[in-house]
């Protein structure tokens, strides 16, 4: 396999312009592409009801319906860049009876929660579209919202051997 390390990736401008413009068709990708490692990350997280969940890049909350299913007595928060996508969550989230939760529009190189504030970190696809570079500051920020003995759930692209 070629070890080479590809060059990514957008700015956290063209970021936010991409996906306020995928936000209104992301189901459908997300759906037919992402079900498969959505629910392997939501079985390899063990969230137990009663937790402290944080997902980074939720997207249009295709997994956020399903992670508050499984936490009914614990709290979510979940952030994305994307105004778009927030706006989809929010309607996709009204349309179940789920109260314990935030939606945040904000950048996850700089959380806006304590240190140790949460017993899982769930993120899926952030990876693939972000600089090299910015991986050893976005991991130490989700290391420190994390509580000690927590679970970091990270799903990424690789480009297979076959």
């Amino acid at each position: 396999m070629n070890q080479e390390i590809l060059k990514a990736r957008y700015t956290h401008k063209e970021i936010v312009r991409k996906y306020n413009w995928i936000a209104p068709i992301y189901d459908l990708f997300g759906i037919a592409m992402e079900s498969k490692a959505r629910q392997r990350a939501l079985e390899v997280a063990t969230i137990q009801n009663g937790e402290k969940v944080l997902e980074v890049a939720f997207g249009t909350g295709l997994n956020f319906v399903e992670i508050l299913k499984r936490n009914p007595g614990g709290w979510v928060n979940e952030i994305d860049v994307s105004m778009k996508m927030l706006e989809r969550t929010r309607k996709r989230i009204s349309k179940t009876e789920q109260k314990k939760y935030a939606l945040y529009l904000c950048d996850c190189r700089h959380l806006p929660f304590e240190d140790g504030a949460f017993d899982v970190l769930m993120n899926q696809y952030l990876l693939d579209i972000l600089p090299v570079e910015d991986f050893i500051p976005i991991h130490l920020e989700f290391k420190r919202v994390l509580k000690t003995g927590g679970r970091i759930v990270l799903v990424n692209m690789t480009k297979g051997e076959r």
